[in-house]
């Protein structure tokens, strides 16, 4: 379950956090972020799981353009059988704000390093929090979303997992296709792919992990 979310400099929401239990009501004026927090845990999905690079994860435009600071920072807590996961992204624009890269990207679990990254420089650690590798990567991209399962690092291939059934939708039914001519594996955001989407789902073995926001 997602326990807490926090956001900073993305669009509207400066400094922003919220925590969560199992069923949110998110109430507001128009303008003032409510699709922007469900947006991210959207985007955030993408980008961890190595299916979007920074630029079209993270664009300039969604920057809070009042803002001098060049940083912007994302969290999420998620609850799990398996204990508390803490994952931070930090992303730092350059001064004409056309370009950015990842600065800083770590999770832990219960307070144990898992991963920890930053400008460009990976450091791997096992399950059991004992430092391994450390490598380059692509700060365009995450570099938790690059790295593949091995026998030493299924807790952050479950964090991943968790991650990935995340499901962000504004369901608009005029829009949803009846048919299907494969399996996709996300529900798109007004849920025009639902005929694709549906049997997936049931595919996959049951993580346990209640989705508390929809």
């Amino acid at each position: 379950m997602i326990t807490r979310l926090y956001i900073d400099n993305f669009r509207t929401l400066v400094n922003f956090e919220i925590r969560c239990d199992s069923v949110n009501l998110l109430l507001g004026p128009n303008g003032s972020g409510k699709s922007s927090v469900l947006d991210i845990l959207r985007r955030l999905r993408g980008f961890i799981g190595g299916e979007t690079r920074l630029a079209e994860t993270f664009p300039a435009a969604d920057f809070t353009h009042w803002q001098t600071k060049s940083l912007q920072k994302f969290e999420i807590e998620l609850k799990t059988e398996n204990g508390v996961f803490i994952y931070v992204l930090e992303i730092e624009y350059f001064d004409d704000k056309t370009k950015s890269k990842v600065r800083k990207e770590i999770l832990k679990l219960d307070g144990t390093l898992l991963f920890h990254g930053k400008e460009g420089e990976a450091h791997l650690y096992n399950d059991a929090g004992h430092e391994g590798a450390v490598v380059g990567f692509d700060w365009t991209q995450s570099g938790i979303g690059l790295l593949q399962e091995r026998r030493d690092n299924k807790k952050l291939t479950l964090f991943k997992k968790y991650i990935e059934n995340i499901i962000v939708v504004r369901p608009t039914p005029v829009l949803m296709g009846s048919e299907s001519q494969g399996e996709e594996k996300h529900l798109s955001p007004r849920m025009e792919n639902f005929a694709a989407w549906y049997p997936l789902p049931y595919t996959r073995k049951p993580l346990g992990v209640p989705r508390n926001f929809r």
